[in-house]
């Protein structure tokens, strides 16, 4: 099982804070930069950050929402847009099953324009 590359650096985060766009949903934020090669379907370009604040709740709901968010990019990854996106979860109110989760953050994914078509014929 390979592993996705993720948000580390500090360059990463001011490129994004700079020049990045923001769709939201009632609890979730998604912070993206698509790359200019957006029409090449690739799971190569995809680097992703998570960002969950402590007043979500202790370590160990924090670490499966966390782990949860993790394993929907990696299974959806050949859908999304090569980019940088940082998913901010604000909200600490009671969250559904993964479904749930999975359905709320392709929504946000598709309002903001980085899901290929792909995903849709899945479901």
């Amino acid at each position: 099982m390979a592993k996705n590359p993720s948000l580390s650096s500090k360059g990463d985060f001011v490129e994004l804070r700079k020049f990045g766009r923001r769709v939201s949903n009632k609890t979730t934020s998604l912070k993206y930069l698509k790359d200019p090669n957006t029409s090449i379907q690739s799971a190569e370009g995809v680097k992703v950050g998570i960002a969950i604040p402590k007043k979500f709740g202790n370590a160990v709901k924090r670490n499966l929402l966390r782990r949860q968010i993790k394993e929907i990019v990696r299974i959806n990854v050949k859908a999304i847009c090569s980019g940088k996106y940082l998913i901010s979860v604000y909200s600490h109110e009671k969250r559904g099953s993964f479904q749930a989760t999975e359905n709320e953050l392709l929504g946000l994914f598709a309002k903001a324009g980085c899901l290929f078509d792909s995903v849709n014929d899945r479901n």
